[in-house]
């Protein structure tokens, strides 16, 4: 799983970051009310509930989601803490993902 972590401008690294992947191979699980920034891509709207738990409950009653996405991207502002909640979605999916940590420092990506 790709981290992107930081307090502000995690949005712009993370469309730089996959600007190059297939818009329709790519599913963005929105829970900060941005679509607009997604545009052509699939998006689940999840900002009146995006714990890791309501998103895993969803993603896996989606049937043949690794079929259709190549990368789940979590946009979500998660706390440092819920990290490995969402790395066992990862693992539970099979599908890559990247995931936005909200934290008072500058922006950095790291793997985890």
């Amino acid at each position: 799983m790709e981290i992107i972590r930081g307090k502000v401008g995690k949005s712009v690294v993370l469309q730089d970051f996959i600007c190059d992947t297939n818009p329709d191979r790519t599913l963005i699980v929105d829970g900060l009310g941005l679509p607009h920034l997604w545009e052509g891509r699939y998006i689940a709207d999840v900002k009146s509930n995006h714990s890791p738990e309501s998103i895993s409950k969803l993603l896996l009653e989606e049937e043949g989601l690794a079929d259709r996405f190549d990368l789940i991207v979590f946009e979500v502002n998660a706390p440092y803490y819920k990290v490995d909640a969402f790395k066992k979605i990862e693992n539970k999916l099979a599908i890559d993902c990247i995931l936005t940590v909200q934290d008072d420092c500058e922006v950095y990506v790291y793997t985890a």
